[in-house]
């Protein structure tokens, strides 16, 4: 039995990411349920679609550990598909391709005329192999006609949820922006199409919308004609939720959670689509995921509700902040410290120690005694930290959104300066060598021979988190003998028990 999700588009894809690593966390709803994701672009290689994708493999790598049954470290197992586009023609996929417009013109004269008015020539000729780039009616026109319960992901996707019927509540969660592209016109019209072809098969069906509001800005992409005009996202918002309200999305869905920022972040690297698109993740993401976790964790058919959140001060996100399901606040919190205090901690302090001691008497490496291939086991300590690393730059970024025209964004969850440093990078963008400020991770002690930054302190963990009482701020010594006590759980074996013991070192009082 599944939670099922659809990610549309680029903002889509970046909740599924942070799904993976709030799963990784143990936020999912208990019962070890797998969590189904289906993104949805027309851009298969944008690079928000590509990073939730690796994040998703390296996930399932380090599933393959045996933690043991009683944490909820990785607890649930996650099956990501590859991107859905509606066409697959080439790169000269466009409107008057795929319907083609010549051949209609003979056939369907009165349709013919319709599309010539509703669309500019560039608009019907443009690719959209890059996006729709912020017009959702030509979005809108390709998911009406393509998106087909019998067909491809979307037949997998009703088998799932059929399947799913005979248990509990069946959750589906779709996710995307109002204001973009692809989620703007694929959201609403995938959601219609799916309660249209599920609601009488399955009458627990929960039908639930994420739907992000302008929270990022970029400037103009030179040399493109067509592209998405950030200046025009606040009408387009405008203008999208009075359609929701109006073609009564409430009587369809059991929930709609809808989180924009006020002022946006610049996103660092402008593209229309593609590799380049790849905008770094933002504090909204995570806000959205806890509604998304929220939604996947309810039952029954409830009464149909907007969600909203907010926070208590303008420039910085606390943990107080962070919106949960009623009477769960202090336990996912907990769970999420954890897991971040666990991935500086294997990082930063265990991971090198266990590189320089794999085969060596070490009390750190005793956990492996039990490991049939050592080398096997260090491969498999490897997989785990490159997640973790993954998962650091995440919150970094989540961490230091870099906001227009306001006053310096305060990190409140964790000081970054605790895991990072501001340096200066080079980045290579089609045929431009872009040079910005941008924060960066710092090395760890296999890493100290890079010049670009700095090494990690062992002490500084003590303040790596922002706005938490003094009883609960970790010690590096405390995490690394509780490190090295003896795993109870009789099902963590090998490698797996080596992270589960730093894992519940790293619960915080």
């Amino acid at each position: 039995m599944s939670y099922l999700y659809v990610g549309v588009g680029g903002s889509g894809a970046k909740l599924m990411h942070t799904l993976v690593h709030l799963t990784a966390a143990g936020l999912l709803a208990e019962g070890g349920r797998e969590l189904k994701g289906f993104l949805v672009d027309s851009d298969q290689s944008n690079g928000n679609v590509t990073a939730c994708s690796q994040a998703g493999k390296l996930y399932k790598r380090c599933r393959e550990l045996k933690f043991g049954s009683r944490t909820p470290l990785f607890g649930n197992q996650i099956e990501l598909s590859d991107p859905w586009t509606p066409v697959t023609d080439g790169d000269v996929a466009s409107l008057s391709t795929v319907f083609d417009l010549t051949q209609m013109r003979r056939v369907k004269p009165e349709d013919a005329d319709l599309m010539e008015i509703l669309f500019s020539p560039d608009e019907r000729d443009m690719t959209i192999f890059e996006g729709f780039r912020g017009r959702p009616a030509i979005g809108a026109t390709m998911f009406g006609r393509t998106v087909n319960l019998k067909t491809q992901v979307w037949k997998e996707l009703s088998d799932n949820a059929l399947n799913a019927r005979s248990h509990r509540d069946v959750s589906l969660l779709l996710a995307g922006s109002v204001f973009g592209g692809s989620g703007a016109a694929g959201v609403p019209t995938i959601c219609r199409l799916l309660e249209q072809g599920l609601t009488e098969k399955i009458p627990n069906l929960r039908l639930g919308l994420v739907l992000f509001l302008p929270y990022f800005t970029y400037d103009k992409v030179e040399g493109e004609h067509l592209q998405a005009d950030p200046h025009t996202f606040a009408t387009a918002t405008a203008e999208a939720l009075k359609y929701y309200d109006e073609r009564h999305f409430l009587k369809i869905c059991d929930a709609i959670y809808a989180v924009g920022e006020r002022h946006p972040a610049k996103m660092p690297i402008p593209a229309v689509g593609k590799k380049d698109q790849r905008n770094p993740p933002h504090f909204v993401e995570l806000v959205a995921g806890l509604g998304a976790i929220q939604f996947m964790g309810g039952t029954g058919k409830n009464e149909s509700v907007v969600f909203l959140a907010g926070r208590e001060n303008e420039n910085t996100v606390q943990w107080a902040d962070l919106p949960t399901a009623d009477g769960r606040h202090d336990m996912q919190m907990a769970l999420l410290q954890q897991f971040i205090l666990f991935a500086v901690a294997y990082h930063y302090i265990v991971y090198p120690e266990v590189v320089a001691n794999l085969h060596e008497q070490h009390a750190v490496i005793d956990h492996l005694r039990d490991a049939e291939d050592v080398a096997q086991a260090g491969k498999d300590l490897e997989a785990v930290d490159t997640y973790l690393q993954s998962f650091l730059n995440w919150l970094l970024s989540i961490s230091t959104p870099e906001r227009v025209g306001v006053e310096k964004f305060i990190p409140g969850l964790v000081d970054v300066n605790v895991i990072a440093e501001e340096v200066m990078v080079e980045e290579q963008i089609g045929d431009r060598l872009l040079k910005r400020k941008a924060w960066q991770l710092k090395a760890s002690k296999l890493g100290k021979s890079r010049d670009s930054t700095s090494v990690f302190n062992e002490k500084g963990i003590s303040t790596l988190f922002r706005n938490l009482d003094e009883h609960r701020k970790p010690n590096v010594r405390a995490i690394f003998r509780a490190t090295t006590e003896r795993v109870t759980d009789q099902e963590a074996r090998g490698a797996g028990k080596l992270v589960r013991a730093v894992y519940d070192a790293c619960k915080l009082s």
